[in-house]
């Protein structure tokens, strides 16, 4: 997130800059069993819920998205 501030410019990582790299940094990280796979749609759209969650959960702060 670092880097991707720095490229925009900045020396200051937003909201918007984590969620631009997390899908290639987890992605393969997150290994999930079959069930899972069929039942959440895949890894990317687990890293989706796992960040909405996050942005839900912390609205007042993530405002810069």
């Amino acid at each position: 997130a670092k880097a991707r501030a720095l490229i925009e410019g900045t020396e200051v990582v937003r909201w918007r800059h984590i969620k631009q790299i997390c899908k290639p940094v987890l992605r393969h990280r997150i290994k999930l069993v079959p069930s899972a796979e069929r039942e959440l749609g895949g890894v990317d759209k687990f890293i989706d819920k796992i960040v909405d969650a996050v942005e839900l959960k912390f609205s007042s702060i993530v405002k810069d998205c």
